[in-house]
């Protein structure tokens, strides 16, 4: 929710923030930066000098246009200055693309999982803090903010929520809302062939990923052969994991990315494809990926993440180039978690 700074004033939710993130202890802090709560987080953990990670769907310009340059001025003002002190700042792709809806969400599930690895690696604890409309809670809010509390909800991770003031802001916003009919998130999966292989014995390795994919969970898109790689999709992202885990112990390279992607249906298979595009990162994975192994971008890893133990483990093991001139692209290697 974005508040007039006036409001925000009078409900002193900036003391009742940094009162809850000194309460917490909290060091660190992954999320978006819009005009409202994000902005007032963002800078009260820069007031205890803490360390800063934003995750901005479309890019810094893009995200800013779209959430905080409509609720005015002074927003826009506090938001560069937060965005010069953050440790660091990654766009969830395509950089320089107003985001959507689902884009936001796909964001969120990121942010989310990026602090929980965080956590993770530190020894420490994760905790959700969200400045939320009590009455909006209790019907079920289906905003940006709603969306991430039922998320990390969901998954039974431990929240802090701060009643907000009712009085808000909220222009019009454009967007291409009428177009998400096309597009959802996806877990992409690339299975990488070498060059090398070529008739019977593409057939034979063919076949192999063929049965793999056909004894797990089923995909939602393919799969289908395309330069060099087969590729799938999965509206749910810990099949995704189980799949890809399944096809890399069948000695298979495996790469996979998180998105939000618009397919189209080809005329030639009348068969639901996805563009290059929304492929790229999952391929380029595959082709950094060692026989026998399943890697993952930063961005599945986070959705991964969120669904704790019920999903397969990850381990930072490097990046990629980025294809974009954005910043490189986290690679994580993904992992069986010990029986009980």
């Amino acid at each position: 929710m974005s508040f007039d700074p006036a409001v925000e004033q009078r409900a002193h939710l900036d003391e009742t923030i940094a009162a809850a993130l000194a309460e917490e202890n909290v060091g660190f802090g992954f999320g978006a930066l819009a005009a409202g709560a994000d902005i007032l987080v963002a800078e009260a953990l820069l007031a205890r000098v803490g360390t800063l990670h934003l995750i901005l769907p479309g890019g810094a310009e893009a995200f800013a246009a779209r959430s905080v340059d409509p609720f005015g001025a002074e927003w826009r003002k506090r938001f560069e200055a937060v965005l010069a002190q953050a440790e660091t700042v990654r766009p969830i792709r395509p950089i320089g693309e107003a985001p959507d809806a689902l884009t936001i969400a796909l964001a969120d599930e990121v942010a989310m999982g990026a602090a929980l690895i965080n956590a993770r690696r530190l020894e420490s604890e994760a905790v959700q803090l969200l400045v939320v409309d009590p009455e909006a809670v209790q019907t079920k809010d289906v905003s940006a903010t709603g969306r991430a509390l039922a998320r990390w909800a969901e998954a039974g991770w431990r929240q802090r929520l701060i009643p907000a003031p009712r009085e808000a802001v909220r222009p019009a916003l454009g967007g291409r809302e009428d177009a998400q009919a096309t597009r959802r998130p996806l877990a992409v999966l690339s299975v990488r062939v070498d060059a090398e292989e070529t008739g019977s014995a593409l057939e034979v390795r063919l076949a192999a990923v063929g049965e793999t994919i056909g004894a797990g969970p089923a995909p939602s898109l393919g799969p289908y052969w395309s330069e060099a790689q087969v590729v799938l999709g999965y509206d749910n992202v810990n099949d995704a994991g189980a799949a890809a885990l399944a096809l890399a112990a069948a000695g298979q390279r495996v790469g996979g990315h998180y998105l939000v992607a618009a397919t189209f249906t080809d005329p030639f298979a009348a068969a639901e494809r996805l563009p290059l595009a929304a492929t790229a990162a999952a391929a380029a994975a595959s082709a950094s990926t060692p026989q026998g192994s399943a890697c993952v971008t930063e961005d599945f890893a986070g959705a991964l993440a969120v669904a704790g133990d019920a999903a397969p483990a990850s381990e930072y093991v490097g990046e990629l180039d980025p294809p974009d001139g954005g910043p490189p692209v986290g690679l994580f290697a993904l992992k069986s978690r010990p029986g009980p």
